[in-house]
């Protein structure tokens, strides 16, 4: 063939120079072949690309040159991968040279950029004759003028992509910026990456913290709908490695890679066959991973490919991380409203059972619990009881209403006072069998059980269940203490409620009781005596005008009732509040009103008295003297005694006072059992009293050392006598 002349070569040139620019690499080469053929005298001619890999032909080859060029490409191929060994510089060329194959018309020339291998050009001639020196040289240089152009018209095309994927990262984190909502930016992010790589498919996976796997949440392509929300454990696959290194890979044959794992493909029916794995990383925080797979055309995945994809990846984890932190201020948001909704519960009512049963309810509904009870101590402090429940349905009746404390996990809750938390109910051996079925028949799997405190003191326990088993964050564990806690002062507060109630009932039925003696003893002594001397005033008055020598013995009899009725009225008055306690105190007190008891009552009385030379407060004497007046009345109403000892000493900080009496006794058990029934207050008085001392108090009946009869006796601390409580 006679070569073209030069002002063709110029044209030619420009024209592949054009589509160099406009078309790209393949097309610039499948245009230059038929022209280099023609230059070079050439019959025939084929090119192998590396990128993307590519082979033509052009003109006749014969059949056993063919063969001949495809064991060539190959090697060209398998050369373009070579990477210099450890003790090799960059410099160093790859290992294939250009050749001619001996005997055969045949010009092979490696098509280079520096120490890149692009591919391959053979150039096929009729006969060896044709093959001159000068054609030769002719062929590589036009050879490598075209290569320049591929070389350039790679790189432009490179530029452009670059730029388009800056162009997109820039709209993705523009998007980031303006949007919230987690779904839409995660899906547009995974799509971009599906369609920049030309990939069959991508997806963005989640950590799940509680279950420690790896959730599909936003997965696109062709088996999209299988993948969502399917999972895999973090320690297992390709996004596993991924997640646990921190680090990019590429898997072009996941069959020969051992960090794959076939359990996604075998429950979706997909089949992985190259992957791109990079981590979503944020603020030194790996929040997930972004998979690419099976790049179209069985192309590989490149470097180029990965550093896009991660600089893609940065910016979903910008999303995820903000999506994430804005749940979870919404989450706190949501924590703080229930803490004050159970504020307001707990403090807006009394009713102890309903305010439990609301706050339950609350508890229950920010945690994202699915059922929970509320157990209090019983005032043994021995059992639990179980007062509110939530969740268990048709089963609720089959729970045990009470616990022993010490007993399966609320029990053992209650007598430690530590918070439990339990992952597998079914597996813990301190789940009772009865327990285990009922937990079987409600599906619930997972608990918190925690502790409910006032004042350092464990009054009941919070239980806390799921139907899956999760991990109770820090967050929901500190919020779960902080509503334990103020279950525990509510309950306290509700039944410090009950108690002033009570005690309000109570103090108003002494008063009644007080009110009522008080009229009896006015009727039966002073309101007689004062009638009886109404009606001798009128015996004086006739004696006077009738017989007045018997007016003397009336007046008599009439002094003698006035003298009673005075003495009756001021025994009343010293019952109620004898003046000598504000000026002398307790142990002279305690004298004048034996003395009393010595001229009027029918059993003998004897007093010991040794308090010591110190003075007690107002309050506590008058307590301590009426604890004596009560006991005193309780020996003549119901004792039948024929001698009371009164003894009063002090002794290691301690005041202490007995009353004893031999009379019939009392049997204590069965008046605790009844004693609601008796409508009698005495012994209630002196209990109440003592307990408003902080003192210790016991009955002992019969009495100490004999047969019958009843002993009170009653240990005072020194420091509540000597100061008030609200003094110090």
């Amino acid at each position: 063939m006679t070569p073209i002349t030069t002002p063709s070569h110029t044209n030619i040139l420009a024209r592949l120079s054009r589509v160099a620019r406009e078309s790209g690499t393949v097309a610039l080469w499948r245009e230059a072949l038929p022209w280099l053929c023609q230059v070079c005298g050439a019959q025939g001619g084929s090119v192998v690309l590396e990128r993307p890999p590519t082979r033509f032909r052009h003109g006749v080859i014969p059949l056993a040159t063919g063969l001949l060029i495809d064991a060539w490409e190959d090697t060209v191929l398998t050369a373009s991968h070579w990477v210099p060994s450890a003790d090799q510089s960059l410099s160093t060329p790859t290992p294939l040279e250009p050749m001619t194959t001996a005997g055969i018309p045949m010009l092979q020339i490696l098509l280079e950029d520096g120490p890149v291998i692009q591919g391959g050009l053979s150039l096929v001639y009729g006969s060896l004759a044709e093959m001159n020196g000068p054609l030769a040289d002719t062929a590589s240089a036009l050879a490598g003028a075209v290569g320049q152009l591929a070389a350039l018209s790679a790189e432009l095309q490179s530029s452009q992509r670059r730029l388009t994927q800056l162009n997109l990262l820039q709209e993705v984190g523009q998007s980031i910026a303006s949007s919230l909502d987690l779904a839409d930016v995660l899906r547009e992010t995974t799509n971009l990456a599906a369609s920049m790589l030309d990939a069959e498919g991508a997806a963005l996976l989640l950590i799940d913290e509680d279950q420690q796997e790896l959730i599909f949440a936003v997965p696109v392509g062709e088996k999209e709908h299988e993948l969502r929300q399917q999972r895999m454990n973090i320690n297992e696959g390709v996004a596993g490695w991924t997640l646990r290194r921190g680090q990019a890979v590429i898997v072009n044959d996941v069959r020969n890679d051992p960090r794959f794992t076939k359990s996604v493909d075998q429950a979706t029916g997909f089949l992985t066959r190259s992957i791109l794995c990079v981590p979503l990383q944020a603020n030194a925080r790996i929040v997930g991973v972004l998979e690419v797979v099976n790049k179209r055309n069985d192309q590989p995945f490149t470097q180029e490919d990965q550093e896009w994809v991660s600089a893609l990846a940065t910016q979903a984890a910008v999303a995820v991380a903000n999506a994430q932190l804005f749940a979870r201020e919404q989450q706190r948001v949501s924590e703080l409203t229930a803490l004050n909704q159970v504020a307001a519960t707990l403090s807006q009512s009394l009713d102890l059972d309903k305010m439990l049963e609301a706050a339950l309810t609350n508890v229950l509904t920010v945690v994202r619990a699915d059922a929970g009870s509320i157990a209090l101590l019983d005032s043994s402090g021995k059992n639990l009881d179980l007062r509110t429940v939530y969740g268990f349905d048709r089963n609720l009746q089959m729970l045990p209403r009470k616990v022993a404390v010490g007993s399966g996990l609320q029990g053992s809750v209650a007598a430690s006072g530590e918070m439990v938390v339990v992952h597998d109910l079914a597996a813990d051996a301190r789940v009772g069998e009865e327990s285990k079925e009922i937990l079987a028949r409600t599906g619930l799997r997972g608990a918190a059980i925690l502790p409910v405190r006032s004042r350092g003191r464990v009054r009941g326990v919070l239980s806390v269940m799921v139907r899956r088993t999760r991990h109770f964050s820090a967050e929901e564990l500190a919020l779960l203490t902080s509503i334990s806690q103020q279950i525990g002062v509510a309950v306290d507060n509700a039944n410090l409620y009950t108690d002033l109630r009570e005690e309000r009932d109570r103090i108003i039925a002494v008063h009644e009781k007080v009110r009522h003696e008080l009229v009896r003893d006015l009727h039966d002594g002073t309101a007689q005596v004062l009638s009886a001397m109404i009606m001798n005033m009128e015996v004086v008055k006739r004696t006077a005008a009738s017989r007045p020598e018997l007016l003397p013995r009336e007046l008599a009899y009439l002094d003698d009732l006035t003298r009673q009725a005075n003495r009756e009225i001021r025994q009343l008055l010293f019952q109620l509040r004898p003046v000598i306690l504000e000026t002398q105190g307790l142990a002279a007190a305690i004298a004048v009103y034996a003395e009393q008891l010595r001229r009027h009552e029918s059993y003998a009385l004897y007093l010991e008295l040794s308090t010591g030379d110190f003075k007690l407060t107002s309050q506590a004497s008058g307590t301590v003297f009426a604890i004596v007046q009560e006991a005193l009345n309780n020996i003549k109403k119901h004792a039948h005694a024929s001698t009371v000892w009164i003894q009063v000493w002090v002794a290691r900080d301690y005041l202490h006072v007995t009353v004893t009496d031999d009379g019939t006794g009392i049997n204590m058990a069965a008046i605790n059992a009844q004693y609601d029934q008796h409508g009698s207050f005495g012994l209630l008085n002196i209990r109440e009293r003592a307990r408003l001392l902080d003192a210790k108090l016991e009955f002992v009946s019969p009495r100490p050392d004999a047969g019958n009869g009843t002993q009170i006796q009653l240990c005072v601390p020194m420091d509540r006598l000597l100061h008030d409580k609200d003094e110090g």
